[in-house]
């Protein structure tokens, strides 16, 4: 554990705040598995902080999963629920992102295709020409 805690004192003095909260949001996962919740929601509110300060939403929604778990391990509902929209807010904005993403993604992918698809048609009609001409001249030199 003491060289996460390093890590993070290292991080925040960088100014590296993704992987300040990449390195808390495990500090924090790791006290909650040893059920010592306070120090769990301690370092995921570090995360939280981070993961604001770097406008990351998935990062976001991690760090409020946690709190919203550990809050309502100690019965605290109202601050469960507050982190619990929080991070399933972010999630599903996430979700959308990705999805938005991946349909431009298949959208640049068809019009790639399309134009593959026009520029064998553009070839196909040069040979088309090319060999119509070589046939009219052979007919023609044939019949001279």
């Amino acid at each position: 554990m003491p060289i996460f805690k390093s890590g993070a004192a290292i991080s925040e003095k960088r100014n590296n705040y993704n992987a300040l909260a990449d390195v808390t949001i495990f500090i924090a996962n790791f006290f909650k598995d040893l059920k010592n919740y306070d120090s769990s929601s301690f370092y995921a509110r570090q995360s939280l902080q981070a993961a604001t300060n770097m406008h990351n939403p998935l990062a976001i929604a991690r760090s409020s999963m946690i709190l919203s778990e550990n809050f309502e391990i100690e019965g605290r509902i109202d601050s469960a629920y507050k982190y619990l929209v929080t991070a399933t807010n972010l999630k599903d904005t996430v979700m959308t992102v990705e999805k938005l993403k991946q349909a431009e993604m298949l959208l640049i992918n068809e019009s790639e295709r399309q134009r593959e698809i026009a520029e064998v048609e553009k070839n196909r009609l040069i040979h088309l020409k090319s060999a119509k001409k070589t046939l009219a001249k052979l007919e023609k030199d044939g019949s001279a």
